[in-house]
């Protein structure tokens, strides 16, 4: 059970509504507590290729200060919620159970991906939704991602012999690690940027003439976040009434609107009354 948790759930007080998800928002912030997406240098993601991942990545636990264009890609006051609230040390790679892994997880489709647009055209290097691709995928496409929402149960497996150890677990098998495309670049005249490579993050987008001579757009992250695990009980109090009607509301996040399909269980219950 989860016996610290700094965001466990929110409650309605008129209708008694629960809720355990939060947006990333309330940690990563402005100075002024307008929350913002999470960014990250297409130059750093690029750079995953020469890493001992070898994956063009980002990990949503990392919030790096450095500057994109000029401008801070993320302000001093901002936080990420799975590196501030996860507790890496209790990473087992032996372990089966996901709530044995870390306090905090990435509530599945509640993601929202941006980055530049990797296609040829006019729109290359400007800001555009990536689709999801299946945690399984061999491949990742353009303008493409995948996501780890929880960290890798087999995770000796996973990472075919690379050394894990309990306090320094690979990115690729802990939670929030997204993933782009991650084919080699060879070289291709044809391609908007050829010396930056096809499949790689642009890193110069198109201005009105069709030249490449602004800087591309950053990544940006949206997510939702929530600290309950499966074990985890909710005790309500009430007062005199005899009746209690009991929703439970079951979501399924679209992946390209973040817009939630619900699922609702109602029920009522009769009980007895207990003083306050």
């Amino acid at each position: 059970m989860n016996t610290n948790p700094e965001y466990a759930f929110s409650v309605d007080p008129k209708t008694g509504l629960l809720n355990f998800g939060f947006s990333q928002g309330v940690l990563d912030h402005d100075s002024a507590g307008q929350p913002l997406p999470s960014r990250y240098s297409p130059v750093d993601i690029n750079n995953g290729m020469t890493s001992t991942i070898g994956k063009r990545y980002l990990r949503l636990d990392v919030l790096l200060n450095t500057t994109w264009n000029g401008v801070a890609l993320n302000p001093a006051s901002a936080l990420s919620p799975i590196g501030q609230l996860g507790n890496p040390g209790r990473f087992n790679p032996d372990l089966t159970l996901p709530e044995q892994y870390a306090r905090v997880r990435v509530i599945p489709g509640t993601e929202r991906v941006y980055g530049p647009d990797q296609r040829p055209g006019p729109n290359y290097g400007h800001r555009t939704q990536y689709t999801r691709v299946s945690s399984t995928a061999g491949v990742v496409g353009l303008n493409e991602y995948k996501i780890l929402y929880d960290d890798v149960p087999n995770a000796k497996a996973a990472v075919n012999g690379t050394p894990i150890t309990i306090d320094n677990p690979p990115a690729n098998v802990r939670l929030g690690y997204i993933e782009f495309n991650s084919q080699p670049d060879t070289t291709d005249p044809t391609a908007p940027n050829a010396t930056n490579g096809p499949n790689s993050l642009p890193l110069n987008k198109t201005d009105n003439t069709g030249a490449l001579t602004l800087i591309a757009d950053p990544v940006e992250v949206y997510y939702n976040f929530q600290m309950n695990n499966v074990r985890d009980v909710v005790k309500g109090d009430y007062l005199t009434r005899e009746q209690m009607n009991i929703k439970i509301d079951m979501r399924l996040y679209d992946p390209r609107s973040a817009r939630p399909q619900s699922t609702r269980l109602v029920t009522k219950v009769n009980v007895r009354n207990l003083p306050h």
